[in-house]
């Protein structure tokens, strides 16, 4: 797998910005299941219709295990109802002991590898972790939570960036502590994308004579999720 996550440290200051993983790179994980496709450009599929496009790319993605399709469902759900411009910036790993190194108000300033423009973003006061607790998304497997988002980069639904600062890295005592941040970024052409059909066999995968029982659960997840966002859509409209 592409080691998508791979520790940049940066100042994350409009003269010395971080740079974001280039969208329309190789994902070998992508051209394992849809061998048409190595990098995330998915333009040349036919358009689906309404919201539950997507949750039906995510779930029928035979790759993802269930704490995997709840947290691309999330993402996909933080897309439609407030990132900021489909890039959302998160903690991945903060010790309590420095916590309050997130409490002060800052920025983080990143770029595009192919644009000079530098977007601000404020720091998150929370881990996504926390994030998805609060929303009552529970992970069997919460440690693993790197390594899931490293598989949906891989897999061409996101792009990940992740990061640490070097002013935190040298706040922090002797240096035992540090604290990781990601940007998450959803690969909007996936969204209108028909691709739930197209994903293909891997070589040497045996048939599967019957859906697996991590899609069956995501997909009364999916459910509960379209019922969500609908409701939300009401409001907003109202």
């Amino acid at each position: 797998m592409e080691n998508s996550g791979t520790l940049t440290k940066k100042d994350g200051t409009k003269n010395n910005p971080i740079v974001l993983h280039k969208k329309l790179s190789s994902r070998s994980l992508l051209s394992k299941h849809m061998p048409t496709t190595n990098t995330p450009d998915f333009s040349k599929f036919s358009k689906g219709n309404g919201l539950t496009n997507h949750v039906m790319n995510i779930i029928t993605a035979k790759e993802l295990s269930l704490d995997e399709m709840k947290i691309a469902l999330f993402i996909y759900e933080q897309y439609c109802f407030g990132m900021l411009m489909g890039i959302e910036l998160v903690a991945l790993r903060v010790e309590n002991s420095v916590k309050e190194a997130l409490i002060a108000p800052k920025n983080i300033y990143a770029k595009s590898p192919s644009l000079k423009e530098v977007t601000k973003y404020p720091i998150p006061k929370t881990t996504l972790l926390e994030m998805l607790k609060k929303e009552n998304v529970i992970l069997e497997q919460p440690k693993n939570l790197p390594t899931y988002l490293n598989k949906l980069h891989d897999l061409g639904l996101i792009t990940l960036t992740v990061f640490s600062l070097k002013n935190d890295i040298e706040r922090i005592e002797n240096n035992s502590v540090s604290i990781e941040y990601a940007f998450i970024e959803l690969n909007s052409g996936i969204i209108n994308a028909k691709i739930h059909r197209r994903w293909g066999k891997p070589k040497n995968e045996k048939p599967v004579s019957e859906p697996p029982a991590e899609a069956n659960k995501a997909l009364t997840l999916a459910t509960d999720l379209a019922t969500i966002s609908k409701n939300k859509i009401k409001k907003t409209r109202k």
